[in-house]
């Protein structure tokens, strides 16, 4: 009977033991997940910025762009706006 009590514990704390080493392998895992997670939110986020520094010079390279096309086209109108008033001068002169 002592014999069976015996294997009986030792079952039992291998049993113990292997729940115990399942366990801190579970825990290492979820640690090892979290340091990966945090890894890529970190290269998300600089992803991100490099994004919206790369969004923020090109809408000012558009806005650059607009405002020249705007300039050129102020300038083109006004010439012929004189051009038509000089027209209207000598017509009239």
């Amino acid at each position: 009977m002592d014999d069976l009590l015996a294997t009986k514990e030792k079952l039992i704390q291998d049993y113990s033991n292997e729940v115990k080493s399942k366990d801190d392998e579970y825990v290492k895992e979820l640690k090892r997940q979290s340091e990966e997670i945090e890894l890529l939110a970190e290269r998300m986020n600089k992803q991100y910025m490099a994004f919206q520094v790369s969004f923020v010079d090109e809408l000012e390279l558009i806005e650059k762009a607009f405002v020249e096309e705007r300039q050129e086209l102020i300038s083109k109108n006004y010439k012929d706006i004189e051009s038509l008033m000089d027209n209207r001068r000598k017509n009239e002169g």
